[in-house]
């Protein structure tokens, strides 16, 4: 065979692998709930690709606040903390 052939066998056989291995929301959810220590729970926004996946995670924290309006009792508000970025490939994830 030539180099090109088994060059190209090699991707395909990559892509391949990757397709059956890319990783779900819920592999990821459980993923994410080992590590997080943030009291509410995060948003998370998904974008598939064909051999990869892409989550983004919001996390959010809930602070007590004086409410004005309804006469100086306390108000729950979503204050946005942090955001990261993982990539989902091969059955892992890596934060980007």
């Amino acid at each position: 065979m030539k180099f090109r052939t088994i060059v190209f066998l090699v991707i395909i056989g990559a892509l391949v692998v990757a397709w059956y291995t890319k990783p779900t929301i819920e592999d990821f959810k459980k993923y994410n709930a080992a590590k997080n220590n943030v009291a509410g729970p995060p948003v998370i926004d998904v974008k598939e690709g064909f051999v990869y996946a892409t989550y983004t995670v919001s996390y959010f924290d809930i602070k007590k606040v004086k409410d004005l309006k309804v006469g100086g009792s306390d108000a729950s508000i979503a204050v946005p903390v942090s955001k990261s970025t993982y990539l989902g490939l091969f059955g892992r994830f890596w934060k980007m």
